[in-house]
């Protein structure tokens, strides 16, 4: 068998990967191949997409304050204008330590110029601050606007291919997908679907903390606080449609997120449950991002990257094919697989 050979292979199916695809194909004119199940768009999201983060390191932020504008033109220009939504996000805190994080957050916020103010006690149970007009993306209209891009502009995908040689005898990662072979020079794992598919159960439990998260939506119901909203103690995430039905993640399995998104959603009364679904949640052993190889001959993981994953997407384009400006070489070879806890931004866990 001949195989396809390409220049990148990306894994995965969720924002970042798709936008990386596209990046590398459609700006970088890399030849490549997009491995990666179409999510259902009956599925629930395992998580959000926003322009902002409970981010506490100034090179982050500073990151962003580039990436964004051009993460904003690029998804218009693929076709995904509609997925950019405008929200005044809230995050909130309850512990010492998540209340400390955040005044550490809105000071560094107004520092790079944005918005953020704090939130009067009487508006919710806890420490709270509050963004203005940020981006949030709708995953689902995003999703579908970057699958048509890649396939008008016929770029080679597969929906399952498993990774069965990391280095063949001319440096490729090889890949079987049904009849085909895929030998990629590069091959880089975009989401944590990805990483648990393709690493080695071993390398997986020296590296990660692996969970099972849980999605939630509800019927519609009163409004939230907020439009969005991220509890930074628990993880919890809540935002609110136009219909008005909650969606809410946890990094917790059902049998202990159920009970911990009802007593957060307890002033809706009445509530009632419209669809539920499982993640699986990965989390590096020290917190922080992990972008890079675990081994010489390995694929180049991405992980970690958090609520504003898709919006690094070209500066990580850039430094998968060698032209990332020297900031953003620091940047992600800082976040490499020697990395520790220091180059992280504010976890509950790594607190605790």
């Amino acid at each position: 068998m001949t195989p396809i050979e390409v220049d990148f292979a990306v894994v995965g199916n969720s924002p970042l990967a798709l936008l990386l695809a596209a990046l590398l194909a459609g700006t970088h004119k890399q030849k490549i191949v997009l491995i990666g199940q179409p999510p259902s768009p009956f599925s629930l999201a395992g998580g959000l997409a926003l322009s902002v983060a409970p981010l506490t390191r100034p090179e982050t932020w500073s990151m962003l304050a580039a990436c964004v504008p051009e993460t904003e033109k690029l998804i218009a220009h693929l076709g995904g204008k509609a997925a950019l939504l405008r929200a005044d996000p809230m995050f909130l805190a309850n512990s010492a330590s998540g209340v400390q994080a955040l005044s550490h957050i809105r000071h560094m916020a107004h520092g790079f110029g944005h918005p953020v103010e704090r939130v009067s006690s009487g508006e919710v149970n806890g420490q709270a601050i509050r963004w203005r007009d940020a981006l949030w993306l709708n995953q689902v209209t995003l999703t579908s606007a970057l699958l048509e891009w890649l396939d008008d502009n016929k770029i080679s995908q597969h929906q399952t291919a498993t990774l069965a040689t990391r280095r063949d005898g001319k440096g490729r990662a090889v890949f079987n997908a049904g009849e085909h072979q895929i030998a990629a020079r590069n091959a880089v794992l975009a989401d944590d679907g990805a990483i648990v598919a393709n690493l080695a159960p071993a390398v997986l439990q020296s590296r990660f903390n692996r969970a099972t998260g849980t999605s939630i939506l509800t019927e519609p119901t009163t409004p939230l606080a907020a439009t969005v909203m991220v509890q930074i103690d628990s993880g919890v995430q809540l935002s609110q449609g136009a219909a008005g039905g909650i969606a809410a993640t946890s990094p917790l399995a059902p049998d202990r997120a159920l009970p911990q998104l009802a007593g957060l959603l307890k002033p809706h009364r009445h509530l009632r449950l419209a669809g539920q679904d499982q993640f699986t949640h990965l989390a590096t052993r020290h917190g922080a991002p992990l972008v890079g190889t675990l081994t010489p001959s390995g694929p180049t993981i991405l992980a970690g990257l958090g609520l504003v994953a898709p919006f690094l997407a070209p500066a990580l384009a850039r430094y998968l094919v060698g032209q990332a400006s020297i900031g953003e070489s620091t940047y992600f070879a800082d976040r490499g697989v020697g990395a520790g806890p220091h180059i992280g931004d504010y976890s509950a866990v790594v607190a605790a």
